[in-house]
């Protein structure tokens, strides 16, 4: 009997720590998806506090998408709503857990996966801890009691936070790419890190219950693509029966001079770049035939307006050069 009481005891304590937990968890989760509210890299959770249901395209990835692809670009240019949802150096994990949040307000037409993320090993604990920091909030932000009033911490929850980059990060620095080894013609074959294979999974199927359009895309850059890898992702979504888009193989079309459209000696574009590779985009998307031209249409108003102060934000960002073609 004493031994069951103990276990009694023993039960009703964790319970009661759950409670607790769960409890603390609220009150320390931001309520506003700002930088002040104490919300993690505010840029790519600004989608939070886009109107629901008008974000048409989603872009999943890590910094290669981050660096490569302008929102404001697109919209310029076909109309179409679109958010960069991703976080520098983070893996397939993340990414889904960005899409799950994102899913459960808008409901993308086109989603577009970033290769690069194939070939991030995928570390398990790294998944369990994402998880667990979604049903218990405390355990990501549990520092926010130093920057953050009581009363924000008992406010509802109110999302308001948008940006003008819609995920995008402005880069306007140039550090040329020796391009000379890039994308060469090879008989080698590799295999992609089959860890990443269940999370790809579990995007395909939210997308198939969101009704949307999964295309794999790869962005250009010399440091992470050759034709070895190329050939496998294709490989893989023929397999699975999804498109396919690597620029990697049409850097002529797209106009990328490796010697200004870098940051980094080819690892990510800078503006100039992702400019050209988001017209390049732009394009293929049109001819899925699935996305619809708002750029008339009053209620999308907001984003003429976020394209010009992007616009402005690029005009007057600093770079390292005075290389600055930015209406080319």
């Amino acid at each position: 009997m004493k031994r069951f009481r103990h276990f009694g005891s023993a039960v009703l304590f964790c319970v009661i720590l759950v409670l607790l937990i769960e409890a603390f968890s609220w009150v320390f989760l931001p309520k506003d998806n700002t930088r002040e509210a104490g919300v993690e890299d505010f840029i790519s959770n600004a989608f939070l506090g886009e109107p629901e249901q008008s974000l048409d395209v989603l872009v999943l990835g890590d910094s290669v998408p981050k660096f490569g692809m302008i929102p404001a670009v697109l919209w310029n240019e076909c109309g179409y709503t679109s958010y960069v949802c991703a976080t520098a150096g983070k893996s397939l994990p993340k990414a889904l857990e960005l899409m799950e949040q994102f899913m459960e307000r808008q409901s993308p037409k086109v989603v577009l996966l970033e290769t690069h993320l194939f070939f991030r090993p995928v570390d398990p604990n790294y998944d369990a801890q994402l998880r667990l920091e979604r049903i218990f909030p405390l355990l990501r932000y549990h520092s926010n009691w130093k920057d953050v009033s009581l009363k924000q911490m008992l406010h509802r929850v109110d999302y308001t936070c948008t940006t003008p980059e819609k995920g995008y990060y402005l880069c306007k620095l140039i550090e040329p790419a020796d391009a000379s080894h890039y994308m060469v013609p090879s008989d080698e074959s590799i295999q992609l890190n089959p860890s990443t294979f269940p999370y790809v999974r579990k995007i395909m199927e939210l997308c198939r219950e969101k009704d949307s359009q999964l295309v794999l895309f790869s962005i250009p850059s010399t440091e992470n693509m050759d034709m070895p890898r190329s050939k496998a992702l294709a490989a893989f979504a023929e397999e699975n029966g999804l498109p396919y888009l690597d620029m990697d193989l049409h850097t002529e079309e797209i106009g990328i001079d490796w010697s200004i459209d870098t940051a980094d000696k080819g690892d990510h574009l800078n503006f100039w770049g992702a400019k050209k590779a988001t017209k390049y985009l732009g394009t293929y998307l049109e001819d899925l035939k699935l996305l619809t031209d708002h750029r008339q249409d009053p209620a999308f108003e907001q984003w003429n307006t976020d394209h010009d102060t992007f616009m402005a934000q690029a005009y007057a960002a600093y770079g390292n050069t005075d290389y600055n073609p930015i209406e080319e």
